[in-house]
């Protein structure tokens, strides 16, 4: 199904609910790339754990091909959105795009209405993240959405139907009702189905108001778009990405900036100095205080190597829960700064 927009259509781009999906799909590659990397130091011997040659080689190729499958799919997950045109709505997802022309679509209702709630076997992808279709009595259903169907809209065509999760779907189907009476093209016996009201109070019998009590967005971004000589207004919640939201809090940014400085002093550092560290480094001492256990000196980088990963993995998980609560993002900023002071340590006793 494809539409054509006008050359002076305004896009309106909402984006999908926020949920837990970003931050499982980057634990998972991060539980991949922790595994490919075990496997890769096992190959070059720099473990106590030997494992054969193939099998080492074998689960590095296995581990990074699936970083790399997780990688694509929080890809997916990071570009989900919903755009909305004075004539077409817009569902994308990574490289895919379906454009449903608004005049086509004949109701908008709650999609646990005709979807299973809980449907048998597994829904792709993983709690929070939902793309792929279901099947149900009135045909087959086109899932892109990051909440279960409880929350998810479910836009009905003549030949297809699709199953969304907008954030702030009250204001969505306000927009929504405000297009598609702008068209005109709605019989004259339900044209008052398109009205804004009287859409949305379906929804709101059905309890939708609970999570959104005010209903109303922190930044409300108004799109004008011409349909003949008629001009309709399309008010959608305007979102910036998180990384923005954690610049705009002074802890948060502050705590960051803090945390990338001192990986990129710690790294240079080593990098400078590492011709004067000692050949072997004491890794394991005696109750008695007496040096047991050496290690080449190369194995000073996995110092810096972990306070990258925990960085990393830090500012992504921040990225994702400040939508949710912003004491835990900076929570977790500062724990990067706990670790880099821990190995701050660690590196002081092994070249001293």
């Amino acid at each position: 199904m494809k539409a054509t927009s006008g050359e002076s259509a305004s896009v309106v781009r909402w984006p999908p609910a926020p949920s837990p999906g970003g931050v499982i799909g980057l634990i998972a590659i991060i539980f991949c790339l922790f595994f490919a990397i075990l496997a890769a130091l096992s190959l070059a011997g720099d473990t106590s754990v030997a494992l054969p040659r193939i099998v080492a080689l074998a689960l590095v190729i296995i581990f990074v091909m699936l970083a790399g499958a997780f990688g694509f799919l929080l890809y997916g997950y990071a570009t989900m959105r919903y755009e909305l045109t004075a004539d077409q709505l817009t569902i994308r997802w990574a490289s895919t795009q379906h454009d449903i022309p608004i005049g086509a679509v004949h109701e908008i209702v709650p999609a646990v209405e005709r979807l299973d709630p809980n449907p048998p076997g597994w829904q792709r992808f993983w709690p929070g993240y939902y793309v792929g279709e279901q099947a149900t009595l009135s045909g087959l259903v086109t899932i892109v959405a990051t909440l279960r169907p409880r929350r998810q809209l479910l836009l009905v065509t003549r030949d297809y139907q699709f199953a969304i999760s907008p954030e702030r779907p009250v204001l969505f189907l306000e927009a929504f009702a405000q297009l598609r009476c702008a068209l005109q093209e709605a019989s004259p016996d339900r044209a008052d189905e398109w009205q804004p009201a009287v859409l949305t109070a379906r929804f709101v019998e059905a309890g939708w108001t609970t999570p959104y009590p005010a209903a109303r967005p922190t930044k409300v971004v108004a799109e004008t778009t011409t349909v003949g000589d008629d001009s309709v207004r399309a008010v959608a919640a305007g979102s910036s990405a998180a990384l923005p939201r954690l610049w705009s809090d002074p802890i948060a940014s502050g705590l960051l900036i803090a945390a990338l400085v001192i990986d990129i002093a710690l790294t240079l550092f080593i990098f400078v100095r590492y011709n004067s560290f000692p050949q072997s480094l004491a890794i394991h001492w005696s109750s008695s205080g007496v040096a047991d256990r050496f290690a080449p000196t190369r194995q000073i980088w996995s110092i810096p190597l972990i306070t990258w990963l925990v960085t990393i993995a830090n500012i992504a998980f921040a990225w994702f829960v400040d939508a949710f609560d912003r004491f835990a993002a900076r929570f977790l900023l500062a724990a990067s700064l706990f670790v880099e002071f821990a190995a701050l340590i660690a590196l002081y006793w092994l070249i001293h």
